[in-house]
């Protein structure tokens, strides 16, 4: 039986040329074309739909290796893909902004009221396609849906001999085959002789995303956990639903260092196109201030007033109260002895001092002796002998309640309530969802019972994908009312440990990624050292990190640490001297007036000019924006011998000149693009654990 196809909106004829500099895409007989300058995807629509070609424009090769399986799903017990998948018509829609191709697959025979719809994504400044799958049922029953492959392709960059993969982040060279799991939002297969990259990037969510490197033949595939696998996805969905998967995307590059794979090519990308929630913002502080450390649950709204006057006019400006406001957690009511007017009348304080309050909450891991769970036991997720689940820790006074139950509405109520009432800035939502930074059985995670509600789910498979989907859409509805709240979803929250992907920094603005307690210097070095282990592929703006003193007895070196990444302190401000408090005002407003000069917090680039840092040796961070062709330049010295050392600054124009100058003002001096590129720029750090902090700016 012959396959129909229809081509909607504007449909170029055949023959037809792209337009020189944009993303296009083009239908043209049983072909679909995705095109641009520097990439072009070609799709065959026939004995099904797939890839037939890939090709890196700036390479000049083509990397698809005969004919893929374009994606790959099971659906009830079945496994379907872009070959196997029998339809009686194709229905494409390039967009008119030229931007996306919508292909619909409608099925036949035994697939009979079932839809796949595949959406992808160009962009005229990236070598980037994007990538999204739907399901919609329309057969009058039930579909179970798992093992979800949104790209399944055969691509080599070149050949295989010699291409390493960089995973975890972009800090782990292994070779192939590679199965990246939570800790890879973005993997590398690099071809070390030729120079040439091909990144694959996941936006599934937390445990759940799944990124195949040659497992089989020269596959690579993109998607979720498989069902035989920890932390599986599964789906039921109902006749009339749809489901709509997780972003993906493949990105060429060539550059002549793997680190400008990442820190180029990708973060340009995911600056400009991955939907980062804190960067659809106007601005965002830059300076927060946390009470944890050294307060802790003893935290009084006494405290917290005499913390606001002392923060005044330090230029901090978010004041959070963490963990110990409330008389328990579920209930969140203001502590009676501890808060006794209510948070109100303290967060009306923190604001009459010119700061922004926050607040911490925990919300799904709860106590047992809380109101709200001897009142709705039946919220709390199931263990595997069927006893009220903990998947936060290895205690038994917490439980862990479904965020796909009634608890939905509830945590969500008590959240609108105090940003609406307290004016919070800011929330930090925390502990455990669906697994365990900390507890290593995979059996401990998820939910044994079933939940009914929005995002529900049927059995322990199903709850992993609604438990975090249910995640997602809290933030969102939270932002829906709140615009200007900044939501800060922990690492504990999002379920492991020092976990951070593309979709928390869609959905929420930051991560409290870790907390190091270690006094300076060994706490300021140790955050550098994991911003630069993560920052080569999720954005640094978005990682909190705790708890260093603002007490410090090396104040300084520690906030100039932070300063590359996000400045968060903890510690007593009530210690600060008068003089402390001006240099922190005087710095942080010099931050603030870079920010809004250059953006540069948006950017972070270190290649192979900076080392990991460490106790011994020099290490750094540009914060450049080449298009303001400006920024920060970041050098600190820590343990080192060596008292002097020369940097290149290959961000710079060739031909351009530009003035290098201090925080104060001073200049340090005018060098040429060229000059930087080459001979570098010499710093002298005379004291060890000292820093250095510059502006770049082009004349």
């Amino acid at each position: 039986m012959r396959k129909i196809l229809t081509f909607c909106a504007f449909v170029c004829a055949a023959g037809c040329a792209f337009a020189s500099g944009k993303s296009v895409a083009k239908v043209d007989d049983s072909m679909v074309f995705l095109q641009n300058d520097l990439i072009e995807r070609a799709f065959v629509i026939g004995d099904g739909f797939y890839t037939r070609s890939f090709v890196s424009r700036t390479a000049g090769k083509e990397y698809a290796t005969a004919e893929s399986r374009e994606f790959v799903v099971d659906i009830d017990g079945k496994t379907y893909d872009g070959r196997s998948f029998d339809f009686a018509g194709a229905e494409v829609t390039p967009l008119k902004d030229g931007k996306r191709a919508d292909v619909t697959l409608t099925g036949r025979d035994e697939l009979k009221g079932v839809q796949i719809g595949l959406s992808y994504w160009i962009y005229d400044d990236s070598p980037a396609i994007r990538k999204r799958m739907e399901i919609r049922n329309g057969t009058g029953h039930e579909l179970m849906i798992e093992n979800l492959d949104v790209e399944s392709l055969r691509l080599v960059p070149v050949d295989t001999y010699m291409t390493n993969i960089y995973a975890n982040y972009g800090t782990n060279i292994t070779r192939i085959p590679y199965v990246g799991d939570y800790y890879d939002p973005a993997v590398l297969l690099y071809n070390e002789i030729w120079k040439e990259g091909i990144i694959l990037g996941n936006e599934a969510p937390g445990v759940l995303k799944r990124t195949g490197c040659y497992e089989k033949d020269f596959h690579v595939s993109i998607g979720m956990k498989r069902s035989d696998e920890d932390y599986p996805f599964r789906k039921y969905l109902a006749d009339g639903d749809s489901f709509v998967s997780p972003g993906t995307f493949i990105l060429f590059s060539k550059k002549d260092k793997w680190q400008d794979c990442f820190e180029v090519e990708l973060g340009n990308y995911v600056r400009n196109h991955l939907g980062a929630k804190l960067f659809e913002r106007d601005s965002y502080p830059l300076f927060y201030y946390c009470t944890w450390i050294p307060f802790k649950t003893s935290i009084t709204s006494d405290i917290v007033k005499d913390l606001a006057d002392n923060l005044e006019d330090t230029g901090v400006e978010v004041l959070l109260i963490d963990d110990g406001w409330s008389d328990n957690w579920g209930d969140y009511n203001s502590h009676p002895e501890r808060f006794p007017e209510g948070m109100q009348e303290t967060c009306i304080y923190i604001r009459s001092k010119g700061l922004i309050p926050g607040m911490w909450f925990s919300i799904a891991s709860i106590n047992k002796d809380s109101d709200i769970y001897r009142e709705h036991p039946e919220w709390a997720v199931k263990a595997k002998d069927g006893s009220p689940g903990n998947v936060y820790c290895l205690d038994d006074f917490r439980v862990t309640m479904s965020m796909s139950s009634p608890w939905y509405d509830y945590i969500l109520g008590k959240l609108k309530h105090y940003v609406r009432t307290c004016g919070l800035g800011y929330v930090k939502l925390d502990f455990a969802v669906s697994s365990s930074a900390y507890i290593t059985d995979k059996e401990i995670s998820g939910d044994y019972s079933a939940k009914g509600g929005k995002d529900g789910y049927r059995d322990r498979q199903s709850s992993f994908w609604s438990l975090y989907q249910s995640s997602m859409r809290l933030f969102d509805d939270l932002k829906a009312e709140f615009p200007d709240l900044i939501i800060d979803c922990t690492f504990e929250a999002w379920g492991k440990y020092h976990l951070i992907d593309y979709a928390l920094m869609q959905h929420a603005d930051v991560d409290w990624l870790t907390n190091y307690e270690f006094p300076a210097p060994e706490g300021p070095v140790s955050i550098r050292q994991i911003n630069f282990e993560r920052s080569r592929v999720v954005p640094v703006q978005t990682m909190m990190i705790g708890n260093q003193l603002i007490d410090s007895p090396m104040w300084q070196f520690t906030y100039q640490s932070l300063a590359s990444g996000v400045q968060l302190m903890c510690g007593d401000p009530r210690n600060l001297t008068d003089e402390q408090k001006t240099w922190y005002r005087t710095i942080s407003d010099w931050f603030r007036t870079m920010d809004k000069k250059y953006e540069y917090t948006k950017y972070a680039y270190r290649s192979d000019i900076f080392d990991r840092p460490s106790m011994s040796g020099w290490d750094g961070c540009y914060r450049f924006n080449p298009e303001k062709q400006g920024g920060l330049l970041f050098f600190y010295r820590n343990g080192s011998l060596t008292e002097c050392m020369t940097f290149p600054v290959p961000m710079t124009e060739e031909s351009a000149v530009y003035k290098i100058s201090r925080p104060d003002g001073s200049v340090v001096g005018t060098f040429g693009g060229k000059e930087l590129q080459e001979s570098g720029l010499r710093i002298s750090l005379p004291e060890k654990f000292s820093a250095e902090i510059l502006e770049i700016e082009k004349m």
